[in-house]
């Protein structure tokens, strides 16, 4: 068993990753110390500023402890620090000299896993933390399970918690045999596994000399090496449209009287003057005459810019319609195939009516079927009665009007929508159009057919 991750090429960190952002998102079963590699990382990289510092260490030795207690310095609620445990996804920006840094800690506890479904959905980097003594748990299982739904770009496992099993390579080597196993059925195409202590640094900021039998970088080192994510303005042009600006005549100069444009954030793409666009879900066809920004008038807007674009032609558009490139524009559909990370209280049930969230729109949909949901022991979908929370499943969903959906696989913007319960508004269920769990035999199928339902 390999105990090397990839080399890195500084060279090739320089050039790549300097100067940009990384989103990472920090996972991992509830003591596996998540908010102290956390904390860590801003201790180690001097992110904390003195005052932060000094209240950590007076609250730590107000408890009794020897040394900094630097899970405090993300653990900010106070139920948070009585219980010991991560309630809601912290936030967290850092830098080093060679990138920028935005992290989100997320809660490891079962009971907050939609919280975890969360701070991922727009994390470039999931660093899930594994306990060296316990290796993979349900709740590993269950978090890599998301991030390769959520298509996460890289994930890392830092297997913590190493100072505990006396730096054993062997130790180490099983854990990390776990985890590649359960990557690979989950379908999870990149994962590092690096030896970690959050709690005395070994192998976070710096290589340490306590694991020679590892020859891969520190984490952060890794961070710092990851190729910068896919970058939106590379996709197809879309543009949710958030606001209709018309302004009255008395509101702006003569010049403006007859001002119409289309408000909202370039979700991917390029647009410029002069380029064709369709209007969805109504189809119709049209130029780009003008880009706005303010007051400042623009040749291109890029993604992810908030612009105004006026078209040549005055045809419908309102808010929740997508402004798309002609060329590449998605078929409005009332039908969806997606698997739905489930985040309610109370079950979910074929029939069952809730709101769908997709960009700007929401609209009515109902659950056509419960085609399977995934058991988190044999990696695998099964058939199902109902979700629960935290239960990973397939659904069809039939919508009460067609909207531009997009496979996840494709856009992760376009692919993504929010279920949300109609009568306390409370969000249910995060979705991916298109997506698929693993099968085994005698898995269900999504049923045949093409009955019409009534929303």
């Amino acid at each position: 068993m390999s105990t090397t991750a990839p080399v890195l090429d500084p060279a090739a960190v320089a050039g790549a990753a300097r100067g940009t952002l990384l989103r990472l998102a920090t996972a991992g079963s509830v003591d596996d110390g998540k908010s102290t590699l956390v904390g860590r990382l801003l201790h180690d990289t001097k992110s904390v500023l003195s005052d932060q510092l000094a209240a950590v260490e007076r609250v730590s030795r107000d408890r009794g402890l020897t040394a900094a207690d630097l899970a405090l310095l993300t653990d900010g609620l106070r139920a948070e620090r009585e219980q010991g445990i991560t309630i809601d996804v912290a936030y967290r920006y850092f830098a080093t000299a060679t990138r920028s840094f935005v992290l989100a800690d997320c809660p490891g506890h079962v009971q907050y896993t939609r919280n975890t479904v969360t701070g991922s959905s727009t994390a470039d980097v999931v660093v899930l933390l594994v306990d060296a003594r316990k290796g993979v748990l349900e709740q590993t299982r269950r978090h890599l399970a998301v991030t390769a739904l959520l298509r996460v770009p890289h994930v890392v496992v830092a297997v913590n918690k190493i100072d505990l099993v006396d730096f054993s390579q062997e130790a180490y080597e099983r854990v990390e045999a776990e985890v590649q196993a359960v990557a690979r059925e989950l379908g999870v195409v990149d994962a590092t596994t690096i030896p970690v202590s959050a709690l005395d640094g070994d192998n976070v900021a710096e290589r340490s000399v306590r694991t020679p039998w590892y020859s891969g970088p520190s984490l952060l080192e890794l961070l710092e090496g990851l190729p910068p994510s896919d970058d939106p303005a590379n996709e197809a042009f879309r543009l949710p449209v958030q606001l209709v600006i018309r302004p009255q005549g008395a509101a702006r100069d003569a010049a403006h009287v007859d001002y119409r444009g289309y408000a909202g954030q370039v979700a991917s793409g390029v647009v410029r003057v002069g380029d064709e666009v369709v209007a969805l879900p109504s189809g119709r066809r049209t130029t780009v005459t003008g880009i706005d920004l303010g007051s400042r008038s623009l040749d291109e807007a890029f993604a992810p810019q908030s612009v105004t674009l006026r078209l040549a032609d005055e045809i419908d558009i309102s808010r929740g319609d997508v402004i798309s490139a002609a060329a590449s524009a998605p078929e409005p559909t009332q039908d969806i195939a997606a698997v739905v990370c489930w985040l309610g209280d109370a079950p979910l049930r074929p029939g069952q009516r809730l709101l769908l969230k997709h960009g700007s729109r929401t609209v009515q949909t109902a659950v056509r079927s419960l085609d399977g949901a995934l058991d988190l022991d044999g990696l695998h979908a099964v058939a199902a009665e109902s979700l629960v929370l935290n239960d990973i499943g397939l659904v069809t969903l039939r919508l009460a009007s067609p909207l531009p959906v997009e496979n996840y696989s494709a856009s992760r913007r376009g692919g993504s929508f929010l279920l949300i319960d109609a009568h306390d508004g409370r969000t249910v269920a995060a979705g991916m159009v298109g997506a698929t769990l693993p099968t085994a035999a005698g898995a269900p199928t999504r049923p045949e057919g093409d009955e019409e339902w009534e929303i």
